[in-house]
């Protein structure tokens, strides 16, 4: 019983870690981060 408590978080947690994984990947590939977050303004600042 107690195993298989174990062996459920573990599944649970791994399939958080990739959920996690896909969508910072999905921002940008290189660096997980597109600049274009709510609360981030990298995106809407013009480069000189």
């Amino acid at each position: 019983m107690l195993a298989d408590i174990v062996l459920a978080g573990g599944i649970c947690l791994y399939c958080g870690y990739v959920i996690y994984r896909q969508i910072k990947k999905r921002k940008n590939p290189k660096t997980g981060c597109s600049g274009c977050c709510s609360s981030c303004h990298g995106c809407s600042h013009d480069k000189p």
